[in-house]
């Protein structure tokens, strides 16, 4: 047996020499019959659903939002890993920081893709849903969030880069 420095193909060959191996594509072979390959839209390799809790930081935002009606102010909902969809239960105000002010709850379900977050270890989800099951009434957000507990918890924080909307915070935990 004779290994080519170059090409790094080892020559097991007869004196014929008809029986040649590349090396290393046969490393590669062994290396990832050896693992689950992740799809593409499940980048975080996490499975099954989660429940979500999350709320909004006003503060900085109470003046841009006065008068407004629908503005969403917590959420609970459910993140489905295995199927990529979410549904969840907003509290929406009205008359934000009027006297008249009221309160309603509202329903967000769509979809969700999954890409790499912003600093090592992070994750982004991307939503696209219906607001109260209106699929011509959609909204797209961006969530960021580090999985902890060993996948079954997710740190969740908003991204709100110039979009004029209010960061939420929160955590899911893996049902």
């Amino acid at each position: 047996m004779q290994t080519n420095r170059l090409t790094g193909h080892i020559d097991l060959s007869r004196p014929n020499g008809k029986c040649r191996i590349n090396f290393s594509l046969m490393v590669f072979v062994l290396l990832i019959s050896n693992h689950p390959l992740l799809s593409a839209s499940n980048i975080a390799g996490l499975s099954g659903s989660y429940v979500c809790l999350s709320n909004k930081n006003f503060a900085p935002f109470s003046s841009f939002r006065q008068g407004m009606s629908d503005v969403g102010a917590n959420n609970l909902g459910i993140w489905n890993f295995d199927n990529f969809q979410s549904s969840s239960i907003v509290s929406l105000t009205a008359s934000w920081g009027q006297s008249n002010v009221t309160e309603r709850d509202g329903t967000l379900s769509g979809s969700f893709t999954i890409t790499l977050g912003p600093i090592s270890g992070s994750y982004t989800a991307n939503f696209l849903v219906a607001i109260n099951g209106d699929s011509t009434n959609t909204t797209t957000y961006a969530v960021n969030f580090i999985p902890g507990n060993g996948g079954n918890t997710l740190f969740i924080s908003s991204s709100t880069a110039n979009t004029k909307k209010e960061p939420e915070t929160g955590i899911c935990q893996k049902q």
